[in-house]
């Protein structure tokens, strides 16, 4: 009986509880530290409700984006459409009826 005990004592060993104990003891200063995070939050809070206010003057800028936008789209295509088209025949038809009409002039 008496031998008994020792053993588990043994197995068990002051050593292998003592390393147990230094991670636990690590892990204790940890959880510290978490309450300052929260403390950290707190002064976020406070930070949010000042950028509501802000947020309320973009909108505005936002709408008065949009209409500008739509306008321009449309006349830029038409634009676009009816200048193209009258160049190409303006330029190839000027060269090509001087070369004739001063061959025949010559």
């Amino acid at each position: 009986l008496p031998q008994s005990p020792p053993p588990p004592q043994s197995s068990q060993s002051s050593l292998p509880h003592l390393p147990q104990p230094m991670p636990q003891a690590s892990q204790p200063p940890p959880p510290p530290p978490p309450p300052p995070l929260q403390a950290s939050q707190s002064p976020l809070p406070p930070q949010f409700p000042p950028p509501l206010p802000q947020s309320p003057p973009p909108p505005p800028l936002q709408e008065s984006q949009p209409p500008p936008p739509p306008p321009p789209p449309p006349p830029s295509p038409q634009a676009s459409q009816p200048s193209p088209p009258p160049p190409p025949p303006q330029v190839s038809q000027s060269p090509q009826p001087p070369p004739p009409l001063q061959a025949s002039q010559s």
